[in-house]
């Protein structure tokens, strides 16, 4: 025997009306949104009178090694979530490029060159002490950071790699030696690859824009002959 929500279902169908209706979703009333997006300029209020006092604070400290170890122990995290979120929702927000800063200062580039992203895609400038555009920036601190790990003999990349092509595609936004020094860690990384084809013309790009790198270029230019001629006498 069908039950009476089966016959009532067979009606409905009977009626050419279809299942029920499912259940209204519950909605978000004016005076919810108003209250919500207060709160929200609250805590932005907040976190903005909280970075000026810890702005205040480090220019106090003379000690770098001071300064590196508070951003990294209690500057970073305390306003990491508000940063996360801001990105979440595909928000803009000043502290962001002042949080970018610090990342840098204390070495986290994957963070760091995640949130460069960010700020580039959304226009975020840096803040106002700062001279040089965020793409000079960012390319600035890639490379410094980028130089450390390959003297350190540690391989740079993906994130050098990542900016090489930026300011590769992008050089008539930066300046004629930053470009230089990178066409010629870039040839450097080839040459230790032994991809000499790619070091010679990167190194050869570096020297075209003042980078002295005539020693390096013909060692690359030697190893690119020999490896040539080793490749034709192969059978």
């Amino acid at each position: 025997m069908h039950s009476i929500r089966q016959q009532y279902q067979e009606k409905l169908r009977q009626q050419g009306a279809g299942e029920p209706a499912p259940a209204a979703t519950k909605t978000t009333t004016p005076q919810q949104s108003v209250g919500g997006l207060a709160r929200q300029q609250q805590n932005n209020r907040l976190m903005e009178v909280a970075m000026e006092e810890d702005l205040k604070a480090l220019k106090n400290i003379r000690s770098k090694t001071h300064k590196v170890e508070l951003k990294r122990e209690q500057l970073v995290p305390k306003y990491k979530a508000f940063v996360e979120s801001t990105m979440a929702a595909n928000k803009v927000h000043s502290i962001l490029s002042q949080y970018l800063v610090w990342l840098f200062d204390i070495g986290d580039i994957a963070e760091a060159t995640k949130l460069g992203e960010y700020c580039l895609l959304q226009r975020i400038p840096l803040p106002e002490r700062f001279r040089r555009t965020l793409p000079i920036y960012l390319a600035d601190e890639v490379l410094l950071w980028s130089e450390q790990e390959w003297d350190a003999g540690r391989s740079p990349n993906p994130y050098f790699n990542n900016e090489f092509k930026r300011t590769v595609n992008d050089r008539n936004e930066r300046p004629d030696e930053l470009t230089a020094k990178y066409f010629r860690l870039a040839g450097l990384i080839a040459q230790a690859d032994k991809r000499f084809d790619d070091a010679v013309l990167c190194l050869e790009a570096a020297s075209e824009r003042g980078a002295k790198v005539k020693t390096v270029l013909n060692k690359c230019k030697d190893a690119q002959a020999k490896q040539e001629n080793q490749q034709r006498e192969e059978p």
